[in-house]
């Protein structure tokens, strides 16, 4: 039995005398209340200030609680609408042309979107355009410019790119990425947020003209009482199939300039009489014909000649998820080109419902983890409120025992615990008056480069005498690393039963002698660290891991940080942190994230090349290097490592011989920031290179670039050229 000083003690000045504890505690060693918050499970977790705070996980903004009472409403895929708030009904919805998704009646937020059918024969449509207003701002979404998959959206017409995330406006705004493919906008009221998502199914060619199919998906969560279910909108109406009412360009939220994007954009992966030479389809699009119904699954695959044993057993990891599992068998039965691609359709639906709906998920299934929810209830949960001695490998800030002590942790079958902190291993070098606590956290500072081996020990408070604690799991929040891969944070446990991710989870895992190391993978900040061990918000909880322990007095992790700069803090708690979320499903597989080693030149390090036919696009602002018409392209490389320290790209263009571009010779070194122009020439005279690190490729960088090229050359994968024709 668990003895939780909640139920023992009365707040602050009240001396604390219960049966079994053997002891009274003075004012100045009472375990009160304010102590025990690190204590509570996510259905209640206090603030700093004493308000409480609603549970908070799945059905929660950015970082915003929404309150008790939320509404949802969902877009996906090709195009289906799981959740709505007018109705309880699914539906799909495949009209097209621009449309009322959503709108709130105090008009604080209104969502538009754009539909195109998903390709020259399907029946059904997709949406490749978002524009949602949220107070005075008006956010829009649309494909990319250079055709590859990343949210590509403004703010009020200005660009938003990926190192400027997480950003809050002045109104409140507040937008943050939960990887380069996937949005989270909290409105300035906090009374709305919205998860944007970009997906494809394949990527063939360069651009949007060779075959590429995306789509976006949106989730909206509004307070109840802003719910709009009159009006003829997708998430509101009465209609169960979402009939929605067209509205034109001038009526959307879009721009005339998006307008005319979107309608490029549209019908895109063919070309026929209606098209130009890229594909960009001619005709109005504010009248796109709507296509016919699409009949139930078994019928569109029969009707395709597709196998619907083989949709069944492609979307079978959503058999328990009704709504989701239908829309897959959708996808997929529309899709008959292979069994590869019905495979890949079902995959990317899997990972919509994983990044719309996670959950905990243990990494080892079986008798040690069961359901997390088990570990949640059982594990002892301690707190790190009162610190009584800091001085970590004797590196201080005080003096006498070489380690971190928290008084009256925990009181558990009538024995009061403190928790001790000691380094057994390694070499700890770091800010040491950082470490102890922060807020309801225990802190841990450490230089880049270094590793230490903390052991964790459960003492009783009067005697020092170890304690064996029957189930007890300590977690680790906010593992992110710097810039290009620096600083990476690697968390090992050896002892551990069983560790617990999420299926949104941001961190790699390894198993290294039957270990458990999970490390980052992605650059973070500050700006969206969790304010407590129960109230983690997805993208929180998915950089965030919990390691299970039983009948044990202590434990030992093993904490490294990657090669950096300056130190870094690593926060942690012994709570079932991850364990607590609710949305454990074991038909959800568990999909950790890859790592990559930002000084080998792997692909996902590597720049992308591309060998264009004459239309390219160009990071802005450039820095172009006159080195003549006939320039190296290593020679470009060089030129713009001098030149733009801080580029990430260059695209070179070389003249043939004899042709009226014979003095076109360019190097540009390509920026950061994605605004775009468009340069086009004639592509039977002008051959061009282009190099260039996207956005979610944030370990590339042009000191790298010959050392990719090369690498690509020798596995045959530069466009089928040599490396010495570019030299």
């Amino acid at each position: 039995m668990h003895l939780h000083l909640a139920s023992l003690c009365l707040p602050l000045i009240v001396p604390c005398v219960a049966s079994g504890l053997g002891r009274a505690f003075d004012d100045d060693g009472a375990v009160n209340l304010l102590q025990l918050r690190a204590g509570k499970n996510n259905n209640s977790a206090d603030d700093e200030d004493g308000s409480e705070n609603r549970k908070w996980w799945r059905d929660q903004g950015c970082r915003t609680d929404l309150g008790d009472d939320i509404k949802t409403c969902r877009l996906t895929s090709d195009m289906h609408i799981p959740a709505r708030w007018g109705i309880p009904a699914t539906s799909n919805n495949h009209q097209r042309g621009y449309r009322m998704m959503a709108q709130t009646v105090d008009d604080s937020l209104t969502a538009h979107v754009f539909q195109c059918p998903f390709d020259k024969s399907s029946s059904t449509s997709v949406v490749s355009g978002v524009a949602i207003q949220l107070g005075d701002h008006i956010i829009e979404c649309m494909r990319p410019p250079d055709c590859h998959q990343y949210v590509h959206c403004f703010v009020d017409g200005e660009v938003i790119s990926f190192d400027t995330f997480p950003k809050t406006w002045d109104d409140g705004l507040y937008i943050e990425r939960d990887s380069h493919v996937r949005l989270c906008i909290d409105s300035p009221d906090k009374k709305s947020s919205i998860t944007i998502g970009y997906r494809h199914i394949h990527h063939v060619g360069e651009c949007w003209y060779a075959n590429e199919k995306p789509w976006f998906e949106v989730d909206m969560k509004i307070q109840g009482d802003l719910v709009r279910s009159d009006d003829d909108s997708m998430c509101g109406g009465t209609n169960p199939h979402g009939g929605v009412t067209e509205l034109t360009c001038e009526e959307s939220l879009f721009s005339a300039e998006s307008c005319g994007k979107l309608c490029t954009q549209c019908n895109w992966g063919y070309a026929d009489e209606t098209s130009d030479l890229h594909g960009s389809q001619k005709r109005d699009c504010d009248n796109l014909p709507d296509p016919d119904p699409v009949p139930p699954s078994e019928q569109l695959c029969e009707e395709s000649g597709c196998s619907f044993d083989h949709a069944q057993e492609a979307c079978g990891s959503l058999k328990s998820h009704s709504v989701a599992f239908e829309g897959c068998l959708l996808d997929v039965c529309s899709a008959c080109e292979s069994d590869e691609e019905q495979t890949e359709i079902a995959q990317v639906d899997l990972e919509d419902e994983e990044g719309s709906n996670p959950g905990p998920a243990c990494v080892d299934e079986g008798d040690t983890c069961g359901l997390p929810t088990a570990i949640c209830t059982e594990a002892v949960k301690l707190n790190t409120m009162t610190v009584s001695q800091n001085n970590l490998a004797g590196k201080g800030p005080d003096s006498g025992a070489e380690e971190i002590r928290y008084l009256n942790a925990a009181a558990v079958d009538g024995k009061v615990l403190d928790l001790v902190v000691k380094s057994v291993g390694g070499a700890y070098k770091g800010k040491t008056a950082k470490n102890g606590k922060k807020g309801q956290f225990g802190s841990l500072n450490m230089r880049a480069g270094a590793n230490v081996e903390l052991e964790f020990s459960f003492v009783e408070s009067s005697s020092g005498e170890p304690v064996v604690l029957k189930s007890v799991a300590l977690s680790f929040f906010d593992l992110d690393e710097g810039k290009n891969g620096k600083s990476r944070t690697t968390i090992t446990a050896c002892d551990a039963r069983n560790a617990i991710l999420t299926t949104n989870t941001e961190l790699s895992l390894a198993r290294p002698n039957n270990c458990y190391a999970v490390a980052s993978t992605l650059h973070g900040g500050a700006s969206n660290n969790p304010s407590g061990p129960a109230r983690l918000t997805p993208a929180q909880a998915g950089r965030s891991v919990t390691f299970d322990f039983a009948q044990v007095s202590s434990l030992r992790i093993t904490l490294a940080l990657g090669k950096g700069h300056g130190p870094r803090n690593t926060f942690w708690a012994f709570e079932p942190a991850l364990a607590c979320l609710d949305g454990s499903d074991p038909d959800m597989p568990l999909v950790p994230a890859v790592p990559v080693d930002p000084n080998v030149p792997t692909e996902e390090v590597c720049p992308i090349i591309t060998k264009g036919d004459g239309l390219s696009w160009r990071w802005r602002p450039t820095n172009q290097v006159s080195i003549g018409p006939h320039h190296s392209f290593i020679s470009c490389f060089n030129a713009c490592r001098q030149r733009c320290p801080d580029c990430n790209g260059v695209t070179s263009s070389a003249a043939f011989k004899g042709s009226k571009y014979e003095k076109l010779g360019e190097c540009f070194c390509e920026g950061a920031t994605p605004d775009r122009r468009q340069v086009a020439t004639d592509p039977k005279d002008v051959e061009r290179l282009n190099v260039f690190c996207p956005v979610w490729k944030p370990n590339c960088n042009l000191d790298l670039s010959d050392a990719c090229i090369r690498a690509q050359v020798a596995r045959g994968g530069l466009l089928g050229v040599t490396f010495n024709d570019y030299e």
